[in-house]
């Protein structure tokens, strides 16, 4: 009798665990819509700018923070960001439902969706510049005009989505 018990718990787990990692496999990354964010922006927008201005102050010009405080150097740049502008990030992850924020030069992206699979929909941001979008950058090329798309909210912010061609 006793072992039936145990066979039948056994037989439930298993069932249960396959249930859940056949789930988790099929779950389809969840995109916030431009009104989530705008108004997390709103919100926050004092966070935002102060985080801004902060990172802008560091001697390094590309890192990335993700929301558990892991910092991301690109091309082995230094120096190192400072404790202050890491809490500051993770303050502002914390508020809000940013997973991500990455300095590269002049340019802040506060990163609410990132997919780097070959899905042709890449990434959205809430980014700040501080030349106000005028580098050649953020100009449309001749071809171009699906990969990204531009959002304007204040002057030297908007939101960004980066689109990727499917490569077949």
């Amino acid at each position: 009798m006793a072992n039936n018990r145990k066979l039948s718990f056994l037989l439930v787990l298993c069932t249960a665990f396959f249930a859940v990692c056949l789930t988790c496999g099929c779950k389809t990354a969840v995109v916030p819509p431009d009104d989530s964010i705008v108004k997390t922006f709103r919100d926050n927008r004092r966070a935002y700018t102060d985080l801004a201005k902060l990172i802008m102050t560091e001697g390094n010009s590309k890192f990335e923070v993700d929301r558990n405080g892991n910092i991301k150097y690109v091309d082995s740049q230094k120096p190192e960001i400072g404790a202050q502008t890491r809490l500051a990030c993770r303050q502002v992850m914390g508020r809000t439902f940013c997973l991500a924020v990455r300095r590269d030069a002049t340019v802040i992206y506060f990163i609410f969706f990132e997919d780097l699979t070959r899905d042709h929909f890449r990434r959205k941001a809430l980014v700040y510049d501080t030349d106000d979008f005028k580098g050649p950058d953020w100009t449309s090329k001749v071809g171009d005009s699906f990969n990204r798309r531009f959002v304007p909210i204040q002057p030297q912010w908007q939101l960004e989505y980066k689109y990727e061609e499917l490569k077949h």
